[in-house]
């Protein structure tokens, strides 16, 4: 589903309508919603059938003074509207995401005092917004953010429903707001996937074994070249196994806590014995399932084995998101509008800096700079490094370390 939301200062303006119809041509947008429109409803419906939408909710400025507006399509199906006088609330069931969830447009006071009391009345109606629901509008501040007034704020079971969500921020000449696009299932990202070490593959015996016989595997040519041929190897053989014995401990949860309730159904007596082992495997499998979570989240200081999936999860989730390049921006202005075109300008910029202009006036450059580095330092610096150099440096190192270009994390070279 895509949403526009927008402060547009007014929809009087000559170039609001104009305006809208370009961004619902570039991004087909099917829920709009408008604060400050300065216009009472019987306007506001003109608007909508000029903008080619189906239905509407709103709420009538104050003679010049606010106003808000909801327009959606018809085939998006909303359950329920609320209106108020500085926000409208619409709980939709998503047919896309098979879900329900709650979308709350918001136009906050510039009063201190007054927006407070706003804050605090849209804190008591959360619970009647479901398990997930998201806010966007013009916060006027009341994040306590000063660079960009019009943000979108989500709860965690909205954000961990739709993962891969984009806010994105189109800036518009006919309001000084940028209209805020919320995308919650953008189109996904074709590209092959990363080797990733699980840290999980330690402690399967069968695995080791794969292991040990992948490195046990001769390899000609020089140390460094048998190095990397046999960590290419390891990686394969991980690979294939992998792909052979898929285990997905999130269902392996749920099923056996499954048999453990079947097995209390019959007769205790008799099935303690089996209850007891599945109640072994169900803690082995949250354990694993915490040690993937822990690895994936990158989080140093806590440590997995003190039930924090959840905790891990959300760190997950957050990091993927403030990772993400949603747009970028050209030398020449303008702003890149698909992934291919990111990838493209990001491959130009590197190969810009990294492009020789062969100058041969290198001396004009050097002839100031001091000379720091002495022969004996340098005598140092390029002199063959030892084996117990590399050990102190590799094992000095955190296991869970982001891993370099052989994908192999410390933890990988530490135990073999």
């Amino acid at each position: 589903m895509k949403i526009g939301v927008w402060n547009c200062r007014g929809t009087g303006s000559s170039l609001i309508v104009p305006q809208f119809k370009e961004v619902l041509h570039i991004h087909s947008l099917e829920v709009l919603f408008l604060c400050e429109t300065k216009n009472q409803k019987e306007f506001m419906e003109k608007v909508k059938q000029k903008l080619k939408f189906d239905k509407s909710a709103i709420v009538d400025s104050a003679g010049r003074a606010g106003g808000l507006t909801l327009f959606w399509k018809h085939w998006i199906k909303v359950i329920e509207v609320e209106l108020a006088g500085f926000y409208i609330t619409a709980r939709m069931m998503d047919m896309k995401a098979r879900c329900e969830w709650t979308f709350v447009g918001i136009y906050a006071s510039t009063d201190d005092r007054r927006r407070r009391s706003q804050w605090r009345e849209l804190e008591s109606k959360m619970n009647q917004w479901g398990e997930k629901w998201i806010i966007a509008g013009d916060f006027n501040d009341i994040l306590e953010i000063k660079q960009r007034l019009d943000r979108a704020l989500a709860n965690q079971e909205w954000a961990k429903k739709f993962e891969t969500a984009k806010c994105l921020h189109i800036e518009k000449e006919a309001s000084d707001h940028s209209l805020i696009m919320i995308d919650t299932i953008p189109k996904k990202r074709k590209g092959g996937s990363r080797f990733h070490f699980d840290k999980r593959w330690a402690q399967n015996h069968q695995i080791q074994d794969e292991f040990d016989r992948a490195w046990a595997t001769p390899q000609k040519g020089s140390k460094m070249f048998s190095l990397t041929r046999k960590i290419k190897y390891c990686k394969t053989r991980l690979i294939e196994y992998s792909k052979k014995n898929k285990t997905n401990f999130g269902n392996e949860i749920k099923s056996l806590k499954q048999k453990i309730l079947e097995a209390k159904k019959g007769k205790y007596e008799k099935n303690k014995g089996v209850v007891a082992e599945l109640k072994l495997k169900l803690s082995q499998a949250y354990k694993q399932e915490e040690i993937y979570w822990a690895q994936k989240a990158r989080c140093r200081w806590l440590r997995e084995g003190d039930k924090n999936t959840a905790f891990f999860h959300a760190r997950v989730r957050t990091r993927k998101q403030r990772n993400r390049i949603s747009c970028l921006q050209k030398e020449d202005g303008n702003w890149c509008e698909t992934e291919k075109e990111i990838e493209e300008e990001i491959c130009n910029f590197y190969k810009a800096i990294y492009t020789s202009s062969q100058s041969d006036n290198f001396d004009t450059v050097t002839e100031g700079v001091p000379c720091i580095v002495t022969m004996a330092m340098n005598d140092m610096l390029i002199k063959p490094v030892e084996e117990k150099e590399v050990k102190t440096a590799l094992f000095s190192m955190h296991p869970d370390k982001a891993p370099g270009p052989d994908a192999m994390p410390p933890f990988f070279f530490q135990r073999y």
